[in-house]
Order: C-alpha cells, then sequence, then structure tokens
C-alpha cells in the first residue's frame, strides 16, 4: 500500500507541473503624436531589469557619463518595444532604440497652440483665454454651452483646452500645463519648477530657421500662416536642487506642418531640446544641434471620417483617400555636440542613410494639379515647381548616428554604429563598438568594447518574419502594433474595422523586436515576448481601461494573493493543511469555471477570488507531497522544484484558445489545473481519513 501511495503521489507531481502562477504584462495605449522619432523615443551585463507596471524591459547601454560637480549627464542608448510599430520610422540609431544625451520636451497640442495668435495679434490659443475658466460658474450649464459654442465656431473661435507638454531629462521626467490662474501645473516625482515668460519665450514665424521662415513667406507671402504667426522658443525647468535646464532655441526646436495643407496648415513648435544646464555654483554644460532636411509621420485614420449617420458609418473608406491619411512634415534637429566649461567634449556625427521610405502615390503631388483647383496645387514658382515644403514622400531624408567622439582629460574614446540597411527594410542598429584610450599618470590604457545585436527576423529578413516593406499600412492594431496579417484590404468599412485592428498572436507581434544582445564578455540576454491576457480579458467588455487594469493587477490581484497565503498560513495553524488545500482547490474550481462562463461582474469577482484561493497551493502542496518519502524526500524535492514550467505553457495555450476563441473561455486552461489540485487533495484528504 506504502508503495502504491508513493505512485499516486509521483503521478500527481507530474500533474501538477501545469499549474503555475502566470504573469502578465500590460498593453500600452501610446499616443501617436507628431515629433520626430529622436524626440519622441538606464545597467551592467546581462542584468535588464523590467518594468513591474508594464512589464517592459528597460534595456540600456552606457557609453559614456559627464560629470561636474553637481551636473551629470549620461550618454547612453535605450531601447523601448512601444517604439517599433509598423507606422512608425526608426531614428536615427535604428528600430526601437533612442539615444539618451540630454533630453526635451514634447507637447500634445488640444485643439489650438496655447501660444496661438492671429495675423492682427489676436491671441487664439489658451495663453490668451485661460481666465474664462477662472470662474466660480465655470461648471454651470450657461457657461457649459458657452464653451461649446466657443469651440464649436458659433463665436470667434479660441482655444480653452491647455497643451500638455512632457519632459524627460538627466533622470527627470513628467509633464506639466497651463491651469485656469495662468500658472503652470507639474506632475512629476521631483518638485520641477517651469519658467515661461509668454512674450519673451516666443517669436514670429518668420524668425524661425531660415529654411523654414524663407519657404512660409514663398508659399503665403509675407502675410504666411496668417492664423499662426507666434511660436514658442524657449523653456526652462528648475530641478529641487536649483540647477537649470534651458530648453529650445531657433536651432534646437523641432516643427510640423500638415503634409496635405502646407499652404494654411499651422505650423507648429512640437519638441524643445535641451541646450544649457546651469549649477547654481557657475557650473555649465551646452549642447549644439544641427537641423536635418524635412522628415514625415503617416498612418491610416478612420475614426472621424466614419463619425456621423449610418450611411457614412457603412461606407467603404480607403487609406488611399485623402481625408483618411494623417501626414506631417516635420523638420527635425539633431545632436551634434555636448560641451562643459572643463573642455570635455563630446561628438556626434550623422549621416544620410538607406532605408525604407515612403512610396505610395498618395504623398505625391506631381499628379495632383489636374485634379484639383484648390490654390495649395496652383502655386508654381519661377521654375515651374510647386511652392511646397516637400512635394513627395520621396524627398523626406532621415539620417543615422555615424559615431560619438569623447575628449576629456581622463580618456579619448570613439563609439560607431553599425547597421542594416536596405531601401526595402526596416532600420536596425545591428552592433555597437567602443574604443577608448584611457589616460592614467604613467601609462595608457586601451580598451575595446563590442556590442551586437539581433532581432526576430530570419538571416535573409523573409518578408514572411518581418514588419511591412511599406510603411503607411494597415497592418497595425488599435495600439499601433503590428499585428502579422498580411491580408490587407484596398479597402474597408466600420464593420470590418475592430477586426482589422484586433492584436494577433505573438508570434507575428514580436516581428523584428530585439531578440538578443551580445556582450564584450561573450554574454548574452535573450529576450522572450509575451501577450497581456489579463488585461485583455478585463477590458474586452468595457469594464475597465488598461490602465486601470494594470492598477489593479498591481495592486489589487496581487494584493489579494499576499492576504490568502497569510490568511491561509494562520488558518491551517488549527485545521488540517490537506483540509484548507481542499477548500481552496474548490473554490478556485469554482472561480475558473465562472470566468469561463462570462458572467460579467460575477466573473470579474471569481477572477479575483482565483488570486485568494489559489495563494496557499504551492506551498502547500510541496509539505504535502512530501510527507512521508522517506529516502525519497530529497530526490522528489528536487522534481517539484524543478516542476513548475507552467508560466511557459499555460500563458501560451491560453493565448491560443483566446484567439481562436474568446479571452474569457481561454480560462479553461487554469480550470484543468485547478481541477488537478482538487482530485490530488481529496485523495490526500481521504487518506488521511481512513
Amino acid at each position: 500500500m506504502k508503495t502504491k501511495h508513493r505512485r499516486v503521489k509521483v503521478f500527481f507531481i507530474l500533474l501538477l507541473i501545469i499549474n503555475t502562477y502566470q504573469l502578465f504584462a500590460q498593453f500600452e495605449h501610446p499616443l501617436y503624436n507628431f515629433p520626430s522619432p529622436e524626440a519622441n523615443q538606464q545597467c551592467t551585463y546581462g542584468k535588464i531589469p523590467t518594468v513591474p507596471f508594464t512589464g517592459v524591459a528597460n534595456i540600456s547601454i552606457p557609453i559614456y557619463e559627464l560629470k561636474l560637480r553637481n551636473i551629470s549627464v549620461p550618454v547612453q542608448l535605450s531601447y523601448h518595444t512601444s517604439n517599433v510599430k509598423p507606422n512608425l520610422h526608426p531614428g536615427w540609431v535604428g528600430l526601437g532604440w533612442t539615444l539618451s544625451a540630454g533630453g526635451c520636451i514634447t507637447r500634445t497640442v488640444n485643439c489650438l497652440a496655447d501660444e496661438q495668435e492671429d495675423d492682427k495679434g489676436n491671441r487664439l490659443g489658451f495663453f490668451g483665454h485661460y481666465s474664462e475658466l477662472d470662474r466660480d460658474d465655470w461648471y454651470s450649464k450657461s457657461r457649459i454651452d458657452h464653451y461649446i459654442e466657443i469651440n464649436d465656431g458659433s463665436y470667434d473661435l479660441y482655444d480653452l483646452m491647455p497643451d500638455e507638454f512632457n519632459f524627460n531629462f538627466c533622470g527627470y521626467s513628467g509633464s506639466f500645463y497651463m491651469d485656469h490662474k495662468g500658472q503652470f501645473v507639474v506632475h512629476s516625482s521631483s518638485d520641477i519648477k517651469v519658467e515661461f515668460n509668454k512674450r519673451l519665450d516666443c517669436i514670429s514665424i518668420f524668425d524661425t530657421r531660415d529654411k523654414i521662415s524663407s519657404k512660409v513667406k514663398d508659399i503665403n507671402g509675407n502675410d504666411g500662416n496668417r492664423t499662426n504667426r507666434t511660436l514658442i522658443n524657449k523653456i526652462t525647468l528648475v530641478t529641487p536642487d536649483g540647477i537649470r535646464y534651458e530648453f529650445g532655441g531657433i536651432n534646437a526646436t523641432e516643427y510640423s506642418i500638415p503634409y496635405f495643407n502646407q499652404k494654411d496648415g499651422y505650423l507648429y513648435a512640437t519638441s524643445w531640446f535641451l541646450t544649457r544646464i546651469v549649477s547654481p555654483e557657475g557650473d555649465y554644460v551646452d549642447f549644439t544641434y544641427e537641423p536635418g532636411d524635412p522628415i514625415g509621420e503617416a498612418k491610416p485614420v478612420y475614426s472621424e471620417v466614419m463619425k456621423g449617420d449610418n450611411s457614412t458609418m457603412s461606407a467603404a473608406l480607403s487609406k488611399y483617400d485623402r481625408e483618411c491619411c494623417d501626414a506631417q512634415i516635420i523638420f527635425p534637429v539633431y545632436l551634434a555636440q555636448i560641451k562643459s566649461e572643463t573642455g570635455t567634449t563630446i561628438d556626434f556625427k550623422s549621416r544620410a542613410r538607406t532605408d525604407l521610405g515612403y512610396t505610395e502615390s498618395i504623398f505625391d503631388f506631381s499628379d495632383l494639379f489636374y485634379s484639383y483647383s484648390t490654390s495649395i496645387y496652383s502655386d508654381f514658382n519661377d521654375a515651374g515647381r510647386f511652392n511646397l515644403f516637400v512635394e513627395s514622400g520621396k524627398d523626406f531624408k532621415w539620417r543615422a548616428l555615424s559615431n560619438i567622439t569623447v575628449n576629456d582629460d581622463r580618456e579619448k574614446s570613439i563609439t560607431t554604429f553599425t547597421y542594416y540597411e536596405n531601401y526595402s527594410h526596416r532600420f536596425l542598429l545591428t552592433e555597437m563598438e567602443k574604443r577608448t584610450t584611457k589616460i592614467p599618470l604613467f601609462y595608457e590604457k586601451y580598451e575595446k568594447l563590442i556590442y551586437q545585436f539581433s532581432y526576430y527576423v530570419d538571416k535573409d529578413y523573409s518578408p514572411d518574419k518581418c514588419l511591412p516593406n511599406r510603411y503607411y499600412t494597415d497592418r497595425d492594431d488599435h495600439w499601433g502594433f503590428y499585428t502579422g496579417t498580411h491580408n490587407e484590404p484596398e479597402r474597408i468599412t466600420s464593420a470590418d474595422y475592430y477586426n482589422l485592428k484586433s492584436p494577433s498572436i505573438i508570434a507575428d507581434t514580436q516581428a523584428e523586436l530585439l531578440r538578443n544582445i551580445v556582450y564584450p564578455t561573450g554574454g548574452k540576454s535573450e529576450f522572450i515576448y509575451d501577450r497581456n491576457d489579463y488585461i485583455k480579458y478585463v477590458t474586452d467588455d468595457g469594464w475597465m481601461d488598461a490602465h486601470d487594469a494594470a492598477i489593479v493587477l498591481s495592486f489589487g490581484g496581487l494584493g489579494l494573493f499576499m492576504v490568502g497565503r497569510v490568511i491561509g498560513s494562520w488558518i491551517m495553524s488549527y485545521i488540517r493543511a490537506e483540509k484548507v488545500l481542499f477548500v481552496c482547490a474548490i473554490f478556485t474550481v469554482l472561480g475558473a469555471l465562472l470566468i469561463t462562463l462570462d458572467l460579467g461582474v460575477l466573473s470579474k469577482g471569481a477572477l479575483f477570488a482565483c488570486y485568494v484561493f489559489e495563494a496557499i497551493m504551492f506551498p502547500t502542496i510541496f509539505a504535502i507531497s512530501l510527507k512521508g518519502l522517506g529516502d525519497y524526500t530529497k530526490r522528489a524535492s528536487s522534481f517539484l522544484m524543478m516542476s513548475p514550467i507552467g508560466g511557459a505553457v499555460g500563458p501560451l495555450l491560453m493565448g491560443y484558445v483566446a484567439d481562436v476563441s474568446t479571452m474569457a473561455l481561454s480560462f479553461i486552461v487554469p480550470l484543468f489545473g485547478y481541477a488537478v489540485v482538487l482530485i490530488y487533495s481529496y485523495m490526500v484528504m481521504a487518506k488521511k481519513i481512513r
């Protein structure tokens, strides 16, 4: 009988392999904005931390750190998966990578730009009308109706929605906006102060860089951009230690304008790069930038067109209809040099690159003159050319970072970058090599470090294993990530729009994501990506959005797990472990069953209950399974410690079931595991009773 029961234990130990705890990472809702890839996009060898809230690996490669008494400027490469999207161009260091050296401020324009004025100097933006909201009755029906009428254009148009400014520099990050008192409100973990003068820190549109201001005059005459004559030029942020960080200036500010409305569209200042750091002690660091040729970003959008009556909602739309194309021309700047008061210099050299660009005919103005009579298509210059910033998607010219050279009194180094470049593929960083000559007191020390990077593509860059071989594609989901769909319809309706933009299985969505890093030591970090099934389940029927779901998972679900572990341990001091395990198994089976039935709030509650009742399972199973094994105890314990591999198999099975059915039904996978625990606990308890 003893041998028989040992065999039963071993059998259930093997079955329990599939029953492990599963962690899920958050699907992020990125904002699609039109700063440049550099403005839009910190560790030891092989130690890659993961951000708990999002599940995204915090990947960075250090290059150099400039240090003064109270100022530190790290220069490093940073990688983020949110920068790998079918309709997002790579920055100057490759797909997914960003060069972190200084920092910048970007903004999201709401309605009109805050600083916007007309040609008569009348303020149209929020800076001139924030006091409209500084009233005790601002929330009354009559005032709300007045605000709506204003923004509908019933009265002279002006803006009552402040823009949101986001900053990231030298370890500080956050956002700020102007409130109804005309004061800036900052959201950050640090006490950051904003210094900005609405008159002194703004410039005329004709005082921007020559290539921009002269073209504005060519297109519009001296009246250019009549409803947007003023642009923010400089912003200063002050940190709690009194250090001032100055952003912007004519050659350190990026601008954008709508591609299909270059004559009458608004030219906005979108990003302000760090130009100077000054400490209270007088230490300083200066940053110099070089303006680049225009680049662009575009994606198909259908949301605005699909609003309206049913006939409009059901109409078939094509991404090649210009009302469905959201395209912007961006006037970028590139970091050229960092220089400190001590004489240390860091020089950045860039070059033109050859990679995938915009080739679709929708971006070619040459065939539009005969089809359209609007002034933007009929204005020719003396050479018979259109008076436009950009006439074709082929005119966009992106750049690549070639090398970084450091010169100081301690070391001299040059860091070079190697890329995969091809006109029909995306721009990928494949290698970074740093050669350093250190200069101690009596001798020189030479050092060579090589980092190599590979991605989820095959060696021949087969189209089936890559992102689409063109930009401006519908093969992205609602968050902008790749769906893996190879069937891209010419025209779509609102009825099939949702399914077309639904996320796909992980094998497709990880195309061209970073796969591994090989370090100078020969060691390697491998990156394996998984989907967030939990967030998808609780957001499928609109019960909560992804942000709230992530908070609930972090502080609700895992908090309940801890509560269940503590309470369960206390109960087992009074009641036999076998009985407690049996009761918990019953409730987890019932909870998983309710989830699969998809009963709304009841199923969501059952999901949280499972956290409580599964908390004591594994440690209790471990203790019970080893009891009475005698000489087999050590061997059995080693098997138990090696057995939890269900976390590698369970999520894949759940993802497959979710893709072919529903997310709720995919919980049949953990239901099976809970059922095994229930049977096991019953048999152990029955043996104890006998």
